[in-house]
């Protein structure tokens, strides 16, 4: 077996994740409400099953963090308005 042209593969596949990355942009109002991703990036992965931009935003946890809430606790009492004004 060539490994290669497996190390070539792994290579081609990290530049691709990478380009994938660099493409979403934050929008300045998600930024301002102190969120690290928008809504609507959120629904589309949700919507389309979309695991691979799951994995770019670095998974169900890094998500969790985008959103500043906690698996546990679930959103902040502190946070809820500024979460309604924002959607």
């Amino acid at each position: 077996k060539d490994l290669g042209s497996f190390d070539v593969r792994k290579a081609t596949l990290q530049f691709i994740d990478a380009s994938d990355r660099a493409k979403y942009k934050l929008s300045e109002d998600a930024r301002e409400a102190g969120f690290d991703i928008d809504p609507d990036e959120i629904a589309s992965i949700v919507r389309s099953h979309d695991f691979k931009s799951l994995k770019i935003h670095g998974g169900a946890e890094a998500i969790v963090r985008k959103l500043s809430v906690s698996l546990n606790d679930g959103v902040s009492e502190n946070n809820v308005h500024t979460r309604q004004q924002f959607l």
